[in-house]
């Protein structure tokens, strides 16, 4: 009987790897135990923090000095 082996995790896009460059280590952590547990069936795109992020990209920067 052959072991399973699941299917490795969904490759990543530049903008994907520019947001987990943005994690603390706390939230690294937590994405790394989610790509470890949740293996090919996480997507980060479809993460709450992902899409704050992208949001937050978004809003203009304005500073009233």
């Amino acid at each position: 009987m052959e072991k399973y082996t699941p299917p490795p995790p969904h490759p990543l896009s530049d903008e994907e790897k520019l947001y987990i460059k943005s994690l603390s280590p706390k939230e690294l952590a937590l994405h790394e135990l989610a790509v470890e547990k949740l293996g090919s069936s996480y997507f980060v795109w479809k993460s709450h923090g992902f899409i704050k992020w992208k949001e937050s990209l978004k809003k203009p920067n304005v500073s009233y000095s």
